[in-house]
């Protein structure tokens, strides 16, 4: 679990996230990524996985909020910023707001033509 303020239990807090993540524990996943977020707020992986767990749990206007927060943190990286469109995608798309949903999910092809689950949508 990831508490207190010291910086070393940053690979201690990215596995934890993992774990609930592969055991779709989404609400764990929510609450350890707020956590991680407050500990280090410049590091874009753990609004990806703040991003995700609002959308599996249907907190579309959170989600989008974070992945949002977390896209701008992004540099350098095609590949974090495509999953970051795809998954502003997922938010906007379950909101019905498909010019936006398609619009997302474009951006994440500019970054990953390759994209399985965009281009599966």
């Amino acid at each position: 679990m990831l508490n207190g303020s010291d910086s070393s239990k940053f690979k201690g807090g990215r596995q934890v996230l993992q774990i609930d993540a592969g055991l779709n524990d989404f609400e764990a996943l929510a609450e350890e990524s707020d956590r991680a977020i407050m500990l280090f707020p410049t590091l874009p992986e753990f609004y990806m996985y703040n991003g995700i767990a609002h959308v599996k749990l249907k907190n579309y206007d959170r989600a989008i909020e974070s992945l949002n927060m977390g896209k701008a943190l992004v540099f350098d990286n095609p590949g974090m910023s495509g999953q970051f469109y795809s998954s502003l995608g997922d938010a906007y798309h379950a909101l019905e707001e498909h010019d936006k949903s398609d619009e997302r999910y474009t951006k994440a092809l500019d970054y990953d033509p390759n994209n399985v689950f965009v281009l599966n949508k």
